[in-house]
């Protein structure tokens, strides 16, 4: 009969449809088999919130949500930063874990736990980075793959490869200079 439902003494469901009987194990079904996914919900620039199409010091820096965000570039004065994550496992939230790294800067991956899913990072020198984070379920089941984001944060003006080749240019062009004054002072 539909609408029916019956509850046996060992703790089955059985519900009537449609289509027959619906018998529903409570012992049978578990989520804890299932992969948590990690994503990186937030960005923030000395320590202020950034929102995609936000100018910050002349340049937008997200074009999209972080969560959608595979690559950050950063001028050389933007270089204090912090990222929030989320692990998509909602069994007991609390009890999830994370650890992530900064490839390029860390040396060991840092551990955290759902009280402080944050990663501050200050002081950052020029150079390619990748931020990765894993996230656990309660069950201490790992997520698969980490959410990633690539960093790439540019020298000043006064230290990209141009400024070093005019700058060997004029140490060059000064010797010239210097040489050919001293020969004027010998004749």
């Amino acid at each position: 009969s539909e609408i029916s439902a019956l509850k046996r003494r060992n703790g089955d469901l059985i519900f009537g449809g449609i289509n027959g009987i619906n018998v529903f194990v409570p012992g049978a079904t578990s989520n804890e088999n299932i992969l948590p996914k990690t994503v990186i919900t937030d960005l923030n620039i000395m320590y202020e919130p950034v929102k995609p199409f936000e100018e910050i010091n002349g340049s937008i820096i997200l074009e999209n949500s972080i969560t959608h965000t595979e690559r950050l570039y950063l001028d050389s004065n933007i270089n204090n930063f912090s990222f929030s994550f989320s692990s998509l496992h909602f069994n007991d939230p609390l009890l999830n874990k994370y650890t992530y790294m900064l490839e390029g800067f860390d040396k060991n991956w840092i551990e955290t736990t759902a009280d402080l899913r944050i990663a501050n990072y200050t002081n950052i020198p020029t150079g390619d980075y990748v931020f990765k984070v894993y996230g656990s379920n309660n069950n201490g089941t790992w997520s698969a793959e980490p959410a990633t984001i690539k960093i790439t944060i540019f020298p000043p003006w006064y230290w990209t490869t141009l400024a070093k080749i005019l700058y060997t240019f004029l140490v060059f062009f000064i010797l010239f200079l210097s040489g050919q004054y001293t020969l004027i002072n010998i004749k």
